[in-house]
């Protein structure tokens, strides 16, 4: 077959001032592309650059062959590369002609049929070929996170000749789906930054008003082509200017960009205060350039943007902004108005987009990773000009592209975003997004009446990442040493003697206040504390202040804002409430603010603190003082808070209205308890605890039920510590994983290992955590970390040197139910023809198809000892070129350095495989292991084995839940992959590993659940926990402590969570069974959940008139119009939500479902739930017009009010 030739290149001329800008280009898109391509073996492809930009590409590793170089001090290539420029606005025939012939001698001959041209003009190259296809390339709407990488591909032209100036042909090509994938688009990443609080952040910091409209100018570089050639304005200065004197009655925002590669500053303290007293309302801050692609989070919530060729007017036209565009460029043709002067009315170009999205857009990281991925595109592009396509129809077709939805999300990367943004805003989070609000909360903040929202702060808008705030003093306690600031001995007990102190002066001032005519305050303080506490020690003359001090930098380090707390407080408001905060405290006020400024809390008018007002809200007499400082009614205040005497009973004593809000704390209390277990299993684990903490605080905000997983559908909805998958992974799972990986770190380091390298599936997790901690404790440079996914299977025979070494493999745990032929093949690689029947006789054995169990070990050892040694002619060669096959695969795929003292991480649990790669690596390997089995003399089954756990068991007298329940664990640990079954080489000389494909999407699903809950874990201890790591040394047990439980003590819903999951070791010999369909694997889910199924089968069989389904169906739906009647709208929605489920009217529900979300002051629940049913009905104009309603600032005060049931009632 005859390889298609494809041509690449970027700008030959100087660009910027910069002969070196286009490096880049080449670098990071060109190149990957090239190797995308060549990869397939059916296309052959060259570049064309810039002899000074191959020299700087010398890392990777272009051969000159492939290179076309170009010599830039040629006057012919220095006007050549002038008239490429000056060519985007056409060329004279005089001009072109020798333009084209320096092509054709710079190709000898060589003729493309595809050149990609990446960002600049190329219409030379479509003169001199006009047989080939030109792709104009460059970056596309989207490029950097929250969206993912992603280029544009142009067969017409670039920026005024793209395809978008003749879209009639792509136009009439859109399909429905399409379309509905920009509103899905534009309504998932409308929430993200809406999660963001972008709004709130950006008017806070600018001091926007609230009455005018708000634009967008992101300035460009003025010298750049695609500003330069598309625009009259003189430069940056020029644009801004002329379009802020146009903005009348606008506030506008300007930004100014700001890069590693290249910058343009043109707005300076000076000229920022001539625009706005010269010119208009122009609001700017230096502290934009903190983040890359400011304007990326400002374009979301404003009102209209002002762009020349930015991306950022095709990113504001799919939020559904008004876009002008003053230019000749690719926005002119999605533009509302291209002059100044014109009235714009917002147009929905959803179509245009679609075509753009589905067919003009390729995500960058399927190019690299999805083998043909891009090569099936050229293709197709190339088929299409053979049948006569022309112009916009050059695009591929959408089934070709496979842009959808799920794969731009799926390549997003709103972590990175949250940290982009965090530079400028430190309390930036999604947590608070993702938030939903208790029912009661939302329906007693929003009648009218309620004018002032009051809310305590500790456990309610703050909490701590230690589990109780006793912790802190245990904290002190650890730093006072080497301090000087107390005596040895007021350090031994110190945090006791704190609590002691706190609670004998409490006494104190509680019984003087008994007293006649006292003057005290009711409140004590901290420096009364502490000078109780050097009296209690006697301690003498202590610095007191400095004991303060230190208190309150470790609180602070500690103090995290609580995401339910937070959602509350931002949807007070959102619903324009005034806001007081209102807290019993010792420390002083000035510390409270403190607290305050680092979580994040702003728009509050006064914060109310006892040791400041002198009187506590326990005794009522704080809220006494509240209600006449602020001067409103009792009944207009709503306090939120967490004590159900001082935060409710004293608040309802004192006439102010009042909700409960459970601290995390006191939820997990009540979660604790439906393991069957209590608060106290923590107090000896400061680990633990911890953990526990950051659980509560992730993801226990009432006691409602949280099912979200398809495996619990039909289990009953009710609390419980954990009922979902992902709250699984990061309770059961992580807490092990976290432990483990951090425990390999330190031991690689102690023996001086340069490279972890982590074998086989079941590490792939604790690889992945290890990643973060090595870049969190700055060990990059240090250690590398590399995943090398093998099984004992794939690593089959790497240690067989002789036919001798067949002794030192493992059999005995090969299934007793396997047969001789299969184990000699699993484990020896010799095929059933190499067991000569002379040998056979010898060991006695009749058939090599009669199972293992019937037959000694040691004839097993003998029959192979000896086929290995008659046959080592054959089977030598076969272990040789397994060895050199996956060391070949592992330098190909990974940064393995066999060089490199390393050291080789495994789950468990003898070494199989740390036997069968040692040999692959020149200096010996440091084996480490989540645990070990002994070799029956109590020593390690490898040399310098360690493990984490527990080293040297004997599995069978099962010691641990780690060993009677190691199926389980291994399935929960093992990536959501089949097994890796060996490596083969492809075509192109590469390797490629093989798996057996044995997990079903099901599992897969639900392991990428349960990992991305650990990972979770990991992600939230390393950002909230820095403080603590010095002091949270694991105890083995407290890490597996909720694994015990749910191996040992499953409840139905847990067991329902991991029924999809499947076992599967085709090493040992097992079939792929379902983890609770055998007995042996996880004894007491297969009791309770066939006990289940049997108890469904006998109800099912003794009814006679009606399904379980239906009366299901039927039960959801009154209790779904009970919870509305009764305004527990967050109910409602969820029982809206599982009728939809079970009925073929789910469009309806979901809409009932989302209106009740509406109610519940929910938003993304709302979102979700509509935009389910607009999948099911796409058309519906009541679904999109509420989608709309929604993505509105100001969405609740505009949408929330009193209204009736939004479906009629059935009986």
């Amino acid at each position: 077959m005859t390889k298609k030739r494809v041509l690449l290149l970027s700008h030959l001329d100087t660009e910027l001032g910069d002969p070196f800008f286009r490096a880049g280009a080449y670098k990071s898109y060109l190149i990957p592309i090239a190797r995308a391509l060549t990869a397939t073996t059916e296309f052959e492809t060259r570049f064309i650059m810039n002899r000074h930009i191959f020299a700087t590409l010398s890392s990777e590793a272009l051969a000159p062959e492939l290179c076309i170089l170009c010599d830039s001090s040629s006057k012919d290539h220095i006007a050549f590369g002038r008239m490429m420029t000056a060519s985007y606005r056409g060329m004279q025939k005089d001009d072109q002609e020798p333009a084209i012939a320096y092509v054709r001698r710079l190709l000898d001959g060589w003729e493309p049929d595809l050149i990609v041209c990446w960002e600049a003009p190329a219409d030379i190259f479509r003169a001199a070929f006009p047989s080939s296809v030109v792709l104009d390339v460059m970056p596309s709407i989207f490029a950097r996170p929250p969206y993912p990488k992603a280029i544009s591909i142009d067969p017409v032209g670039l920026y005024q000749n793209s395809w978008l100036s003749v879209p009639t042909q792509a136009l009439s090509a859109v399909s429905e789906k399409a379309i509905a994938m920009v509103e899905e688009l534009r309504n998932f990443y409308l929430a993200h930054f809406n999660g963001l609080g972008c709004e709130r952040h950006f008017r806070n910091l600018l001091a926007l008003p609230e009455e005018t409209p708000i634009s967008l100018i992101p300035l460009q570089i003025s010298k750049y082509f695609g500003f330069r050639e598309n625009c009259e304005f003189e430069d940056q200065y020029d644009f801004l200017e002329t379009v802020a004197r146009a903005a009348t009655g606008e506030t506008v925002i300007a930004t100014q960009y700001v890069g590693g590669l290249v910058s343009e500053k043109v707005i300076t303290d000076a000229n920022l205060k001539y625009l706005q007293e010269n010119v208009g309302d122009i609001r700017y801050s230096a502290s934009f350039e903190a983040v890359d692609s400011i304007s990326q989070y400002i374009v979301p919530w404003v009102d209209k943007v002002y762009s020349v060729s930015s991306t950022l007017g095709l990113q504001a036209k799919l939020l559904g902004k008004t876009l002008i565009s003053p230019s000749t460029s690719h926005l002119q043709y999605l533009a509302d108005a291209t002059q100044l002067s014109v009235e714009a009315n917002n147009v929905n170009q959803d179509k245009l987009l679609a075509a753009y999205l589905s067919r003009g857009v390729v995500i960058f990281d399927r190019i690299a990773k999805e083998d043909g991925y891009f090569a099936g595109i050229v293709h197709n592009i190339l088929e299409r000009r053979n049948s006569g396509c022309q112009g916009a129809d050059l695009l591929p077709d959408e089934a070709v592209v496979k842009n959808s939805y799920s794969a731009f999300i799926s390549h997003s990367n709103l972590g990175q975003s949250v940290i982009n943004l965090r530079k400028l805003f430190p309390s930036a989070s999604l947590d608070f997004a993702e938030t939903e609000i208790p029912a009661d909360i939302a329906q007693a903040m929003k009648p009218d009446a309620v004018q002032v929202v009051s809310f305590d702060i500790f456990d309610t808008l703050v909490r701590r990442t230690v589990y109780k705030p006793e912790d802190v003093f245990e904290l002190m306690q650890r730093q006072l040493p080497g301090t000087n600031l107390l005596p040895t001995h007021a350090v031994v007990r110190f945090a006791e003697m704190r609590q002691a102190a706190e609670r004998l002066v409490r006494s104190k001032r509680d019984a003087a206040l008994k007293e006649p005519e006292n003057a005290l305050a009711e409140e004590i303080t901290i420096k009364e504390v502490y000078e109780e506490f050097a009296y209690c020690v006697r301690a003498g003359n202590i610095d007191v202040d400095a004991l303060v001090r230190l208190e309150q930098e470790i609180e602070l380090s500690v103090l995290r804002p609580r995401r339910i707390g937070r959602a509350i407080y931002d949807f007070a408001l959102a619903n324009k409430k005034r806001i007081v905060l209102t807290s019993d405290f010792i420390h002083p006020l000035a510390f409270i603010e403190r607290v305050l400024e680092q979580c994040g809390y702003e728009g509050h008018e006064r914060v109310f603190v006892s040791s400041a007002v002198g009187s506590k809200k326990h005794s009522g007499a704080l809220f006494d003082y509240v209600r006449a400082e602020i001067a409103v009614n009792p009944d207009n205040i709503l306090h939120i808070g967490d004590n159900p005497i001082g935060d409710v009973q004293r608040a309802r004593e004192k006439k102010f209205r009042s909700v409960l809000i459970p601290s995390g704390r006191a939820l997990l209390k009540e979660a604790l308890l439906t393991l069957g277990t209590s608060e106290a299993v923590l107090d000896k684990s400061f680990y633990l605890r911890t953990i526990a903490g950051l659980f509560a605080n992730t993801f226990l905000f009432s006691s409602g039920p949280r099912l979200k997983d398809p495996e619990t559908r039909g289990i009953p909805p009710k609390f419980q510590m954990i009922s979902t998958l992902e709250e699984m992974g990061f309770a059961v799972v992580g807490p092990m994983t976290l432990a483990f990986a951090n425990w390999i770190i330190d031991r690689a380091l102690r023996d001086h290992c340069g490279q972890i390298v982590f074998f086989a599936r079941d590490c792939h997790l604790p690889y992945e955590m290890a990643k973060k901690m090595v870049a969190c404790r700055g060990l990059e440079e240090q250690i590398k970390l590399v995943y090398a996914p093998t099984s004992r299977k794939s690593v089959t025979g790497f240690d067989i040197f002789s036919p001798e070494d067949v002794f030192n493999i493992r059999c005995d745990d090969f299934t007793a139910s396997g047969s001789l032929q299969k184990l000699l093949a699993e484990r020896f690689l010799i095929s059933a023809d190499l067991a000569d029947r002379d040998l056979l006789d010898k060991w006695s054995i009749d058939s090599l198809s009669i199972p293992r169990k019937g037959t000694q070990l040691a004839a097993i050892y003998g029959l192979a000892y000896d086929i290995a040694h008659r046959h080592w002619g054959i089977l030598e060669p076969i272990y040789q070129n397994r060895r050199a096959t996956f060391a070949s695969y592992l330098r190909e795929r990974t940064t393995v350095d066999f060089s490199v003292k390393s050291a080789a991480v495994d789950f468990g649990y003898q070494g199989s495989i740390h036997k069968k790669i040692a040999p692959l690596f020149n200096e010996p390997l440091l084996p480490l292991f989540f645990m070990t089995y002994s070799n029956g003399f109590g020593e390690a089954s490898i040399d310098g084995a360690q493990a984490f756990f527990a080293d040297n068991r004997n599995p069978e007298t099962r010691s641990n839940v780690c060993i009677t329940h190691n199926l389980l664990l291994e399935t929960l640990m093992n990536e959501g992959n089949g097994s890796a079954l060996g490596i083969v080489a492809i075509s192109d000389g590469r390797h490629e590993l093989v798996t057996d494909g044995a997990v079903t999407p099901d599992h897969a699903r639900a392991i990428r659940s349960i990992h991305a809950g650990a990972m979770l874990l990991c992600e939230e201890w390393l950002r909230e926990c820095g403080a603590l790591h010095k002091y949270a040394s694991v105890e083995r047990d407290a890490a597996a402590f909720f694994f015990s439980i749910l191996a040992t003590k499953p409840s139905l819903l847990e067991i329902s969570l991991l029924s999809n999951l499947v076992f599967d070791n085709a090493f040992a010999g097992f079939q792929n069974t379902k983890i609770i369909d055998r007995e042996a694997f996880w004894p007491e889910a297969y009791k309770i959940w066939n006990a289940r199924n049997s108890n469904e089968a006998a109800e099912e069989q003794s009814s006679n008139e009606i399904s379980p389904i239906a009366t299901r169906y039927d039960e959801l739906l009154r209790q779904a119009h009970k919870a509305w009647d009764e305004s527990r709208y967050a109910d409602a929605a969820n029982y809206f939500t599982q009728a939809a489920n079970e009925s073929p009217d789910t469009g309806t529900h979901l809409r009932e479902a989302a209106e009740a979300c509406i109610l519940n002051g929910d938003r993304n629940g709302a979102l979700a739930r509509l935009m389910r049913a607009q999948a099911i009905a796409p058309k519906n104009k009541a679904i999109k017009r509420r989608i709309r309603e929604l993505n509105r600032p100001g969405w609740i005060s505009a949408i929330i009010q009193p209204r009736p049931f939004p479906v009629a009632k059935r009986g």
